[in-house]
């Protein structure tokens, strides 16, 4: 099982389901009942638009078990970076310094990496990678 990198749903973020999808929660679903506590939430799919309710935890159904449905990973905003790549011994590439937020400053790291070949953009998600 995947651990959810949020606490609670909030109107306005993007989710990622179990299966994958993406979602955005849009609303309070307004016959929200204390009876049906997994209904709190109004989710629509992105690709085809389709309305899904989840609770406030992010799950679909108060079953107990998992389901492709559940939302675990918010959706935040990638990072965007610039990094150096530096040639080491011949072949060899390495990343040198810290991502930098702007390539201006990127130009201005002082490496000892040795000759600097190429400074690239990168985008990435946090945690990315690490499931």
């Amino acid at each position: 099982m995947q651990k959810k990198n949020f606490d609670q749903i909030e109107i306005g973020k993007r989710y990622i389901a179990r299966d994958g999808k993406e979602y955005t929660c849009v609303a309070r679903n307004p016959y929200y009942d204390e009876q049906y506590p997994n209904d709190e939430f109004v989710c629509i799919e992105k690709d085809t638009g389709t309305a899904m309710y989840v609770g406030k935890s992010g799950n679909w159904r108060a079953s107990g078990r998992d389901s492709r449905n559940d939302l675990i990973r918010e959706l935040r905003p990638p990072v965007r970076r610039w990094v150096n790549i530096y040639r080491h011994n011949g072949n060899l590439y390495q990343v040198g310094g810290l991502t930098q937020e702007k390539k201006r400053l990127a130009d201005h790291v002082i490496a000892k990496y040795g000759k600097r070949v190429a400074c690239i953009p990168i985008e990435f998600y946090e945690g990315e990678g690490l499931e």
